[in-house]
């Protein structure tokens, strides 16, 4: 599966590509390419909003897994400097060392599991749902 077109583009709330992508964006489109659909969320832009909707999906449509697997969604809990809480999501690829995900500083990019950076912040790894 082929992501390397996608690094470097840049971050936009809400954008779905292909110019630009915000996280689940960039995740819908990456599962894409690996064969899976995943469902649309329109994130609001209020955070405490996002937050219960990421649950609400997560208890729906995804399925927590106990370690990562290739093509895996990544969600990240995040404390930011005002003592918010930020949800970030990204995709797992090969050999779940590495996650592709957006940040409005770097746009997309790929990021190891393992940094301390976002291992610390590590909210769990899901899979679509089988309906």
């Amino acid at each position: 599966m082929r992501l390397d077109d996608l690094i470097g583009k840049p971050y936009s709330q809400g954008a779905r590509g292909p110019e630009a992508y915000d996280c689940w964006g960039l995740v819908m489109e990456a599962s894409r390419r690996a064969g899976t659909e995943l469902p649309e969320i329109a994130v609001p832009a209020d955070n405490k909003k996002r937050g219960e909707l990421i649950a609400l999906q997560r208890e729906s449509n995804f399925v927590r897994l106990e370690v990562p697997e290739s093509g895996c969604l990544v969600l990240f809990r995040v404390i930011d400097n005002e003592n918010r809480i930020r949800w970030h999501v990204g995709f797992v690829l090969d050999f779940c060392r590495q996650f592709i995900h957006v940040t409005g500083r770097m746009g997309v990019n790929i990021s190891r599991l393992e940094d301390p950076k976002w291992l610390l912040h590590i909210e769990g790894f899901y899979t679509l749902r089988k309906k």
